[in-house]
């Protein structure tokens, strides 16, 4: 019987955890594989009758889309919105285009750096 308490706890525990949580639980899992939820999918459509191509709805609506792990329709919205000239979404921009600058110079210095670490073995 003593055994079988501590098990019945940690069982009563997930469980608890699991129903106070349970987007958290699930969607998490499902965020990785691009997956909204019904409350960002309400989000959006919500922002799209409402504030119709105003560029910071747009924008928000890119940040829902990143969120949910959709970074083409994020791109897309975002791209909308810095179009349209708001500040944080030409901010997002440019970052993105600087961060794929440093990914593809990287493998330049990583390249080179190994060939110096070669020439100076000989």
């Amino acid at each position: 019987m003593e055994t079988k308490r501590p098990l019945l706890l940690m069982v009563l525990a997930v469980i608890a955890a699991l129903q106070s949580a349970p987007a958290f639980a699930v969607g998490s899992l499902q965020r990785d594989q691009g997956y909204l939820s019904d409350v960002d999918k309400a989000a959006i459509e919500n922002m799209q009758d409402l504030m119709g191509d105003r560029p910071d709805a747009q924008y928000a609506i890119g940040k829902i889309y990143l969120r949910g792990g959709l970074e083409r329709e994020a791109r897309t919205w975002i791209n909308k919105s810095a179009a349209a000239g708001y500040p944080q979404a030409k901010m997002w921009v440019a970052e993105q285009k600087m961060k794929a600058e440093f990914r593809s110079r990287k493998g330049g210095m990583l390249a080179a750096s190994r060939r110096m670490m070669a020439t100076k073995g000989e």
